[in-house]
């Protein structure tokens, strides 16, 4: 049986709905790095601060791109056992809440970074960050390929 992925990032509102804190805090980073540049390091060197500036806005953008917050749906409920087993793999954890969480201390951690499993009556919707999400379907992708082969074989 082919399995279907869905992979989409979600929205700029939605991602605001879901961890607004590290929007702020990556606004922060951005603001307070900016300043840096602008006033402080010309006292020092005479470098090109507008380089360094884009550097740094473009390695902002590009975290945010990979780690944003995305929704994978699976078309099928065969997968849910492979999906723990995967998640295991990134090192993922089971919380009492029923979502998966990386065992870090709390203040390295975003909300972000959580995952999310959600049972829908056509398949499974999980939430959470892109680049891991994308793995996943990599994953997936891998073993459904080769359990076609093995059973064809």
């Amino acid at each position: 049986m082919k399995t279907f992925f869905k992979l989409q990032r979600l929205s700029l509102l939605q991602q605001w709905r879901h961890d607004s804190f590290r929007l702020i805090f990556l606004t922060i980073v951005l603001l307070i790095f900016s300043a840096i540049m602008l006033w402080i390091l010309p006292l020092f060197t005479q470098g090109n601060v507008h380089a360094g500036y884009i550097g740094l806005v473009c390695g902002l953008a590009a975290n945010f791109w990979f780690t944003c917050i995305a929704q994978l749906d699976i078309d099928c409920h065969e997968n849910s056992d492979e999906l723990e087993r995967l998640l295991h793999q990134f090192k993922y954890e089971k919380t009492p809440e029923g979502f998966y969480d990386l065992p870090v201390a709390r203040y390295k951690k975003f909300k972000s970074q959580r995952i999310y499993i959600v049972s829908e009556g056509y398949g499974l919707s999980l939430r959470g960050p892109y680049n891991i999400l994308k793995k996943i379907t990599k994953k997936l992708n891998v073993s459904s390929s080769q359990g076609k082969d093995d059973i064809s074989g």
